[in-house]
């Protein structure tokens, strides 16, 4: 499934300034960050490792910028 839709149905339903969505490019080479960039979404924070750093070490990545007091991985 492509990044796209999903982040077009984050940014319809999600609460501004309750939520946040933090999204973790792993060094994607099929078109992600484009799909990302092209939506402009300003409240969604993006980390781009630049590689694969494995999915473990990009999820701990996200939750050490999350502030909230739970966090949903969605893969």
């Amino acid at each position: 499934m492509e990044i796209g839709p999903c982040l077009d149905s984050l940014q319809s339903n999600l609460i501004e300034g309750i939520c946040e969505v933090i999204i973790i490019d792993n060094g994607s080479k099929d078109g992600t960050l484009d799909e990302i960039y092209a939506r402009k979404m300003g409240h969604f924070y993006l980390i781009e490792s630049g590689k694969n750093i494995g999915f473990t070490k990009a999820v701990n990545r996200g939750i050490d910028k999350s502030v909230g007091e739970f966090v949903l991985l969605l893969n």
